[in-house]
């Protein structure tokens, strides 16, 4: 007959609108929609703080426990054929929902219920060059940016702008991303609609096929300043990050350097020298089912804190 038949909205398993398989507007407006629902229960001794005494006139438990489920739904309305190019344009609304009892540093929260924006941006191509869809698009809103594989120095979602192009058929990613940060609720520990006075600047550029086949690295440069603390934070990030295989071996390294300036909140009540590092790196090889895994991580210590040097290494956000 010619008649295409559509699966029911509610069937997960074949093609329908809700999942972007089917425009929902014209030939190239599409609607995607994703469901998530996470548990975790952690518990475990807290030996620092039962044992090492610098915690005084603080009521905590020797034992830290914690129990979470949050769900979120995503809703992404975006135009283009997707299989071919980039979107031309998107807009996402992600609201999310977290029921969480525990411990924080030792001391008791209680539980409650939070209920909050996730993600909100818009996001729009600029530009194409070349005949491979090398695209360059902005977005702008309430965004996940991580800016390494891993998430050493941040890894967060917070409202900014950001920039990001692929060049030589995707061979080269180029990030720029600036952040206005808000705060944490204590419980939650999502986004609250308030500002802190914290902002991240952010550039990286990645290089897939490295060298090697399938081996990525990606240098990049962080900027954080945090007005929240009397006098001010200023740190400058500046690293490289790996991702991919060597051959058989899978492997992730990264390496970074701190430098700037501290707030007046130190020991001696001045600001201090920021000098830190960290290096990282990871390797594991896939057998069969199983995969083993060595990996080594180490940072630079403060030997000496009201020595108006800062020596610890710390990321601008987990």
């Amino acid at each position: 007959t010619g008649i295409t038949r559509r699966s029911p909205l509610y069937d997960p398993y074949n093609p329908n609108v809700l999942k972007g398989d089917y425009p929902i507007l014209g030939d190239h407006t599409f609607l995607a929609t994703t469901a998530t629902l996470d548990s975790i229960a952690d518990y475990k001794s807290n030996l620092d703080f039962t044992r090492s005494g610098r915690v005084k006139n603080v009521p905590f438990h020797e034992h830290n426990s914690l129990y979470q489920v949050t769900g979120l739904v995503g809703v992404e309305l975006f135009h283009g054929d997707t299989v071919f190019q980039p979107k031309d344009w998107a807009v996402r609304v992600t609201p999310i929902f977290r029921y969480r009892c525990g411990d924080q540093n030792a001391i008791a929260q209680g539980c409650g219920e939070d209920l909050r924006l996730f993600e909100t941006f818009g996001e729009v191509k600029l530009f194409e060059v070349g005949r491979n869809f090398d695209a360059t698009s902005a977005r702008l809103g309430l965004q996940n940016f991580n800016s390494d594989f891993v998430g050493f120095i941040y890894n967060d979602t917070q409202p900014g702008a950001r920039v990001f192009s692929e060049l030589a058929r995707n061979q080269f990613k180029v990030n720029l991303a600036a952040f206005d940060r808000l705060n944490k609720e204590k419980l939650s520990g999502l986004d609250e609609f308030k500002r802190r006075d914290h902002q991240v600047v952010a550039l990286g550029v990645e290089w897939d096929d490295f060298l090697l086949p399938g081996f990525n690295v990606l240098p990049n440069f962080v900027v954080s300043t945090d007005d929240k603390v009397k006098g001010g934070v200023e740190a400058y990030y500046l690293g490289v990050a790996t991702n991919g295989r060597v051959e058989r071996v899978n492997v992730n390294s990264a390496a970074y350097y701190v430098f700037g300036d501290t707030a007046r909140n130190t020991p001696n009540k001045q600001r201090q020298s920021i000098s830190a590092g960290m290096v990282f790196a990871q390797a594991a090889y896939p057998i069969a089912d199983v995969a083993p895994r060595l990996a080594g991580a180490g940072a630079t210590g403060d030997r000496d804190p009201k020595d108006n040097r800062a020596n610890g290494f710390d990321s601008v956000f987990d």
